[in-house]
């Protein structure tokens, strides 16, 4: 094999990595923004728990209906407590 092709190989090596690593990270980035997602529903759930009457094992349940409805978004958690049958 000539010097030329081995670079080239080792060039294509390193593109192959530099993609899996874009990957990765991407993949890591999209986890974060769930779990900041979650996390706002959590702090969203205190603050109405009280006002409804809500025990704690309805967090669960509410951010299930949340996620399959399409309120699992800041600012449509409102919207999704109507629409979950409830009045703030």
């Amino acid at each position: 094999m000539t010097k030329r092709k081995k670079e080239e190989k080792i060039e294509d090596r390193f593109a192959i990595a530099r993609k899996k690593r874009k990957e990765a990270h991407e993949a890591k980035e999209a986890k974060e923004a769930k779990q900041d997602e979650r996390e706002e529903f959590r702090k969203f759930f205190v603050k109405i728990k009280g006002k409804l009457g809500l025990g704690q094992d309805m967090e669960g349940v509410i951010w299930k209906h949340f996620k399959s409805s399409g309120f699992a978004k800041k600012d449509k958690f409102k919207e999704g407590i109507k629409h979950f049958g409830y009045k703030l």
